[in-house]
């Protein structure tokens, strides 16, 4: 049997950045003209080695992201670092999207796991996939809800969830088209830090500037796509898998 659930819809707004950070050459990766989501991004504590957590650390504790910043302890992050974190976001799963899921059996001990940051969600369920009717029920955050058909639902923190997430993505992790994004993500981290590295002390006027620009610009986006194509393989996923 398939189940297809269809999450509530939250509004989301789109503002555009403008970037003109010109303390060193390194800072000036992202300076172009960005759409980034202007909802507040919930605060997510997933598991130390997940991939979730490893891009954020990578951009959040990048000295030479951090720029002057490093000197002034009021500031917790550099602008391009909030604005590379953005970009980050932007590429990730959008947990407040209308999303139709695909799952299998469920059971009250295994349930079919829903995302939110509030105490209660109402969540609709296509009992029969030949059907246009949908059932909606309101779920309470930690208690299991059944269905009339038989799924059952648990309304979880998005903490709950991202760990799920990575339980996941572990064990899919070694299927070979798998392993070839991981190669991705890998060699274009490195890559992104040996520019950064080479950049550090150049300005505009430096030779080779622009050529660095471009570099930085490229090694950035591959660095981002390979993130967003794992993240993607994740989320279409069964929702059944997600345990």
């Amino acid at each position: 049997m398939r189940i297809m659930l269809t999450i509530n819809i939250d509004k989301i707004g789109y503002q555009v950045w403008d970037l003109s950070a010109t303390y060193g050459m390194a800072l000036r990766i992202i300076q172009t003209a960005l759409r980034t989501r202007a909802f507040n991004t919930v605060s997510c504590h997933p598991p130390p080695n997940s991939i979730y957590a490893r891009v954020r650390n990578f951009i959040a504790t990048n000295d030479i992201l951090r720029g002057d910043a490093y000197h002034e302890p009021s500031k917790t992050l550099s602008t391009i670092q909030k604005e590379l974190l953005e970009q980050i976001e932007e590429a990730d799963i959008n947990y407040y999207e209308f999303k139709v899921r695909r799952g299998g059996p469920t059971t009250k001990e295994a349930p079919n796991l829903i995302p939110f940051d509030q105490e209660r969600r109402i969540v609709g369920c296509i009992c029969h996939e030949e059907s246009h009717h949908i059932s909606y029920l309101l779920l309470y955050r930690g208690l299991p809800a059944r269905c009339r058909c038989g799924h059952w639902f648990k309304l979880v923190t998005f903490d709950e969830y991202e760990a799920a997430r990575d339980r996941y993505w572990k064990k899919i992790e070694s299927e070979p088209e798998n392993q070839e994004l991981m190669k991705d993500l890998d060699d274009a981290e490195t890559q992104l830090q040996k520019l950064l590295e080479e950049s550090k002390s150049m300005t505009n006027r430096s030779p080779g500037s622009n050529d660095m620009l471009d570099k930085l610009a490229i090694a950035w986006n591959k660095y981002k796509n390979a993130y967003h194509q794992i993240r993607k393989k994740i989320d279409e996923a069964c929702i059944t898998d997600i345990r």
